[in-house]
């Protein structure tokens, strides 16, 4: 998502030139330290980086309905996710596909062989949602690129908001 950000046209960096290298390096330094948050539009179905003073000093927006790629449960969030096996790292790494068919985007740095790569999947989601494996189930898409995931016990709020920071 950094990259795809640097490269937007409007995007100013001041008088003199960065490599495109050393700006997405800035924007992840400035994710890290909290100093810019990613905030997802529902309108448009995008993020993008605000600074995070601006949005504290802001009434936070009503959140209406959520992106195509989440649908709410009974019991929680079933998520549409698109995976890219055998990446060199594991990572949420954006959106794929349009309208209806947006899907959240996971790289995982294991082979599609086995089960391996259903493993890294619900090992990134532990780690990224800091949930126990009781509270994330493969629903659909065992053998598929196209996986969808149950998320039990977490807020709507608190589920965008690590998926955001790990954008």
């Amino acid at each position: 998502m950094a990259e795809e950000f640097v490269s937007r046209e409007g995007t100013d960096y001041g008088i003199r030139e960065i490599s495109f290298e050393a700006k997405v390096q800035q924007v992840l330094i400035q994710i890290r330290r909290r100093e810019v948050v990613i905030v997802f539009d529902m309108t448009t179905q995008t993020c993008n980086l605000r600074e995070a003073k601006q949005l504290s000093q802001t009434k936070a927006p009503s959140v209406s309905a959520p992106p195509a790629w989440i649908i709410p449960k009974d019991n929680g969030f079933l998520i549409k996710l698109y995976i890219q096996p055998g990446a060199s790292r594991s990572e949420i790494y954006g959106l794929h596909g349009t309208g209806a068919d947006t899907r959240l985007k996971i790289k995982i740095n294991a082979p599609p062989v086995e089960g391996a790569a259903n493993q890294g999947l619900i090992e990134l989601l532990i780690k990224t949602l800091d949930l126990s494996a009781s509270k994330i189930h493969l629903i659909r898409g065992e053998t598929s690129r196209n996986k969808d995931v149950l998320i039990e016990e977490l807020e709507y709020a608190e589920l965008m908001s690590k998926l955001g920071h790990s954008l």
